[in-house]
C-alpha cells in the first residue's frame, strides 16, 4: 500500500509540475527534451492544434526554423503526431535546434506509435548510415 501511495504523489507532483509549467530538466548537451508549457489561451477559448501546426509550417517553409521549433514543440505537449513527427525531423537535420539523432528518434517513435504515416519510414532513415545532418 505504500509504495502505491508513493507512486501517486509521484505522479500528482510530476503532473502539478507540468501544469504549471515546469520544463523537463536540461540534458547533458543543455537542452530539455523539446517540452515546454503550451501558451494559454484567453479564457474561454480552445487552443486550436491545427492552426498553430500552419502557423509552424509556414515558419520552416519561410526558413524561420526557431519558430518553427517553437510551435512545434509547444504543441507536442498536447499529443499532435504531426508535430511529433516534425520535431523528430528538425532533430534530425539540426533546423531550429542542435542536430540530436537521439532526440529525432525519440520524437519519431512517438509519432510512429500515434501512427504518424511518414514517421517509421523517417526513423528507419535515421538508421541508415551517411543520413544527412
Amino acid at each position: 500500500m505504500r509504495t502505491s501511495i508513493i507512486g501517486n504523489s509521484l505522479i500528482a507532483t510530476v503532473l502539478a509540475f507540468l501544469a504549471i509549467g515546469f520544463s523537463l530538466p536540461a540534458a547533458a548537451d543543455g537542452n530539455s527534451l523539446g517540452v515546454s508549457r503550451q501558451e494559454s489561451a484567453p479564457a474561454g477559448e480552445a487552443v486550436d492544434i491545427k492552426e498553430q501546426l500552419r502557423q509552424g509550417i509556414a515558419a520552416y517553409d519561410r526558413g524561420d526554423y526557431d519558430e518553427a521549433f517553437r510551435v512545434f514543440r509547444n504543441v507536442s505537449v498536447l499529443g499532435g503526431s504531426e508535430a511529433h513527427y516534425r520535431l523528430g525531423l528538425m532533430y534530425a537535420q539540426g533546423h531550429g535546434t542542435p542536430q540530436s539523432l537521439n532526440r529525432a528518434a525519440y520524437w519519431l517513435k512517438l509519432a510512429a506509435r500515434q501512427n504518424h504515416p511518414g514517421a517509421t519510414e523517417a526513423l528507419s532513415a535515421l538508421k541508415q548510415p551517411g543520413m544527412p545532418g
